[in-house]
């Protein structure tokens, strides 16, 4: 777009040549050219941080995710941890249960072996008093010696194996929390990282606004240089007109740029529905008013003056026909062609006096001469 615009506007001052007087035209586009220059400046810089912020998000994201699967492992190890905790816990228990077994049964026989009356202390009494010699008493007190010796043996080992266990839990527990408190480090780490992620999306929202707001503006500036640069052309063109028509003499002789002239000398009045003085013109009553200043009569609406004069054939214009747009049959507009495609005429309500082009005017139906 910067370049077509470019282009046209290098056509247009190549076309008027060296401008010496101010032209307020040429102001205006100058001042939408600078302002076009700075809100694209603007808009690049915008567009650049976008880059560096979807950059850094891209680096968070992937930072991110790497840390939501080492969590991810953690967790499992944790899970892990937890299980071997409970089965170790569990092996405690039977263990323990196997203590307290033990321990009962030494604890009954001691029990029940010193105790008065007891039946298993008569037996071991009886056991000892029936001995055959020392010898044999010596051997039946080694016996039961022996007996209670293994018992304690075993409520050891048992003791010991629970020992064991509750270290290697003890080892699990501190294994579990030191993966609880890097789990909880990465985590924090984590929200740090989402939260600057956040912060990020947000800075990013706001400058994917700003930059449409840029494009918009951009876009409406283009618009206006192009609209300018179309209304420059056609004031060029227009003087040019003026000036082709001014190398005429004013005597008569060509009455056709003498009304051309004349016409041209109401532009800037008002439309006015009904008008037919220069108070205010409606499109009718300009033909009639600028014709019967020329001593041509002029009837008063567009379908009585459309089938005065001669038919003229679309392309065949002269300066002074009258050209009219709609229906050939029931017109609803005319205007007074100036040459060069050009017409003046009252267009509308709220509009004024001025001149327009036939280019790409699908409703110009063709030109009557009355000359």
């Amino acid at each position: 777009m910067n370049k077509r615009i470019f282009a046209i506007s290098m056509s247009v001052l190549l076309f008027c040549g060296a401008i010496v007087k101010a032209n307020p035209l040429q102001d205006k586009l100058e001042a939408e050219k600078n302002n076009l220059e700075t809100v694209q400046k603007e808009y690049d810089y915008v567009l650049l941080e976008i880059g560096n912020i979807e950059s850094r998000l891209l680096s968070l994201n992937r930072e991110i995710n790497e840390i939501g699967e080492y969590i991810e492992s953690i967790s499992k190890k944790i899970d892990k941890q937890e299980e071997e905790i409970k089965k170790t816990e569990n092996n405690i228990c039977i263990q323990q249960n196997k203590v307290d077994d033990l321990s009962n049964i030494i604890r009954n026989k001691v029990k029940r072996t010193y105790m008065n009356n007891s039946n298993e202390a008569q037996v071991l009494m009886e056991i000892l008093l029936n001995s055959k010699s020392i010898r044999d008493f010596s051997q039946k007190v080694k016996v039961i010696t022996t007996i209670i010796d293994s018992n304690k043996r075993t409520l050891d080992e048992f003791n010991e194996q629970k020992r064991v266990l509750e270290n290697y839990v003890n080892e699990q527990y501190e294994d579990k929390n030191k993966l609880l408190l890097m789990k909880e480090e990465i985590e924090n780490k984590q929200k740090l990282l989402n939260d600057s992620k956040n912060e990020q999306n947000e800075m990013l929202l706001k400058l994917n606004e700003k930059s449409e707001l840029y494009k918009d503006e951009i876009s409406k500036n283009e618009e206006e240089i192009e609209k300018i640069i179309k209304e420059i052309e056609f004031e060029e063109s227009l003087a040019a007109i003026s000036g082709h028509l001014n190398s005429y003499p004013s005597d008569g002789s060509t009455i056709g740029i003498d009304i051309a002239r004349y016409a041209l000398s109401f532009r800037g009045v008002p439309y006015l529905w009904g008008g037919t003085t220069p108070n205010g013109f409606d499109c009718s009553g300009l033909v009639q008013y600028v014709y019967t200043k020329f001593g041509i009569p002029m009837t008063r609406t567009t379908k009585t003056q459309i089938v005065g004069g001669k038919p003229v054939g679309i392309g065949f214009e002269e300066i002074g026909d009258l050209v009219f747009f709609g229906d050939y049959s029931s017109p609803y507009h005319v205007g007074i062609y100036i040459g060069a495609g050009q017409y003046v005429h009252a267009p509308r309500t709220g509009d004024v006096v001025k001149v327009s082009s036939l280019r790409h005017k699908s409703d110009y139906c063709g030109a009557r001469r009355y000359l």
